[in-house]
């Protein structure tokens, strides 16, 4: 069986009627059964969350959550209590391909209708992963391509060129598409959908964003009125379906909107984490915010720091492998102290504030601040210095950075997600990669629930008029004002936060002469194939002597030395 069993969809389907290899089953994880079509969702967190149909119009798998099943329900023609799988076909059957523009919510879907022919769908929200294969006369799909790059009909050829762009900024990665960092294995994006036909005609089909809302002619009062509405509906749909969530609060607007809408809709009070300096440290940190917030909600606040033992350049196994591709985040030392955290106090699910600045807490163009100025400037010197390296978070082998600097992504100007010209506020720049992010990063960790990137709210903000969403406050100014009598003032009215980590940096340094030792091992198993591990060597030993002098350094070290622990897991050559 594989390593994971990730939440979502798997299966393994063979067109030709022929029975599966018992190995490549196993693998998977799945039941044995005779036939030639095997697929079952899981839920590691919430088995509820799974629902299935099977019948004489074939197998149906659901795996998340439909928002407002009500209204699709009625707009299908269906009792307002039907059943999510059977509601998931009634809407593949009308809308097909549609169907992520019409059935909103955070869900995969498997389809196999009696003809043979089979579907499989990602909503516009991504809740889980899915990955698939298809290698004729076998098709596979499983949320974890490391899962997959496990069987001996898919194979684990990597490709060293989508390695290298998954470790680029926002524009390299796009150039990414569907591409995984395997070469046999393709990932369902967004909006997407994949169909099988019989005859082995497989179909890819993206479905870009959902239409706007014309404009309506509301005044400022009204516009926040429904933007409030729709964010109260967001925070009871989405945080009832959990028995206790609890709520990542910094004591930033976001989090702090989040707790107490959450307070005020939920039958009773979440509960909140809040991330605090070492004990002793001296670091200043958000602690004395969180707890204004809670105090105010009668909000069971608890403060959590990781572990004086937690690497930050070298995570468990089980938390590099529940990434698609090497590590992008430099919080999973933070993180996984948060999951540690909530299940000590029977949490079963985490609310995280991130992706508000899309929406209700968006800063709107204006006159760039001093520390824009400053950041535009020092990545113009970066990208003349160095223009081969200045696109990627990771220090890249010299090769593979001077033949990826010859890449072009398109320019945000192409994307579907920037402002429109029709006089709307439009989709705000970086939506996308808000609604691609997974909400459980690893089998054994909770679901993260993120409801500002929820795309009724998405959708409500980006058919404003601009005149209007100016009105409303250019500087986070619905966010502002929905929490006005909510939120302490000295919260409510703050203009920047602190580190997420407090003891961040200090750990960085701790830790870099053990990350160092790993280098020769990274030699070993040849990762300077990817990765310039000299740089790393001399970086690692610069921040072991003085600490880390920017935050730039700080992320390039520690995700070049993740990407190596990453790939030495590839390899096999974790212990």
């Amino acid at each position: 069986m594989a390593d994971s069993l990730a939440s979502g969809l798997w299966g393994l389907i063979r067109i030709d009627g022929s029975p599966p290899a018992q190995a490549e089953i196993d693998r998977l994880g799945l039941p044995s059964a005779k036939g030639c079509r095997l697929a079952l969702g899981r839920d590691a967190q919430d088995p509820g969350a799974v629902d299935e149909l099977s019948d004489s119009g074939g197998q149906t798998i659901l795996t998340g959550w439909i928002a407002g099943p009500g209204e699709l329900a009625r707009q299908l023609g269906l009792p307002a209590d039907t059943a999510p799988a059977t509601l998931a076909r009634a809407a593949l059957h009308k809308y097909g391909e549609q169907v992520p523009l019409r059935m909103f919510g955070e869900w995969s879907l498997f389809h196999a209708d009696a003809t043979g022919v089979v579907w499989l769908v990602q909503a516009a929200t991504t809740r889980d992963r899915l990955f698939f294969a298809w290698n004729p006369p076998q098709l596979t799909f499983a949320p974890d391509a490391v899962a997959l790059a496990q069987l001996e009909s898919t194979g684990a050829e990597l490709d060293s060129e989508a390695i290298g762009l998954s470790l680029g900024r926002a524009r390299q990665r796009a150039l990414l598409g569907a591409r995984s960092i395997f070469r046999r294995i393709e990932k369902l994006l967004p909006g997407c959908s994949m169909r099988l036909e019989p005859d082995g005609t497989l179909r890819r089909q993206s479905t870009g964003l959902p239409d706007l809302d014309p404009p309506k002619p509301i005044g400022v009062g009204d516009a926040l009125a429904e933007l409030e509405a729709v964010l109260r509906l967001v925070v009871r749909e989405r945080l009832s379906q959990t028995r206790r969530p609890a709520v990542l609060l910094s004591g930033g607007l976001d989090s702090a909107l989040l707790a107490g809408l959450a307070a005020q809709e939920l039958t009773e009070p979440p509960l909140a984490i809040c991330s605090v300096a070492p004990v002793g440290s001296g670091i200043p940190d958000e602690f004395a915010f969180a707890r204004a917030v809670a105090e105010r909600h009668g909000i069971e606040l608890a403060p959590v720091c990781p572990a004086p033992d937690a690497n930050p350049y070298r995570p468990p196994r089980h938390v590099l492998l529940g990434a698609e591709a090497p590590l992008l985040s430099n919080r999973h030392c933070l993180t996984s102290s948060f999951h540690t955290a909530a299940r000590e106090l029977g949490a079963t699910m985490l609310v995280n504030g991130t992706y508000g600045e899309m929406s209700v807490t968006v800063r709107l163009p204006g006159k760039p601040s001093l520390r824009q100025r400053l950041g535009t400037v020092r990545r113009w010197m970066e990208a003349r210095l160095e223009p081969e390296r200045a696109g990627f978070h990771a220090r890249l082998a010299p090769h593979l950075a001077v033949r990826l600097s010859r890449c072009r992504s398109p320019a945000p100007e192409a994307n579907v997600w920037t402002r429109r010209e029709s006089g709307q506020i439009g989709y705000i720049l970086g939506s996308d990669r808000a609604l691609a992010q997974p909400n459980a990063f690893h089998a054994e960790a909770l679901r993260m629930d993120f409801p500002f990137r929820d795309l009724r709210l998405l959708r409500c903000y980006a058919s404003l008029t601009s005149e209007l969403a100016y009105a409303l406050g250019p500087d986070r100014g619905p966010g502002r004002s929905i929490a006005e009598g909510l939120l302490p003032e000295e919260v409510r009215l703050r203009q920047r936060g602190m580190p997420a980590d407090p003891g961040h940096h200090a750990r960085l340094q701790a830790f870099a002469g053990i990350a160092r030792g790993r280098i020769p091992v990274f030699r070993a198993l040849d990762l300077d194939e990817w990765l310039d591990l000299d740089w790393l060597d001399q970086a690692l030993a610069r921040a072991a002597q003085r600490g880390v002098a920017s935050v730039a350094e700080a992320n390039q070290v520690q995700l070049t030395a993740l990407a190596a622990e990453y790939l030495t897991c590839l390899r096999g050559g974790g212990d």
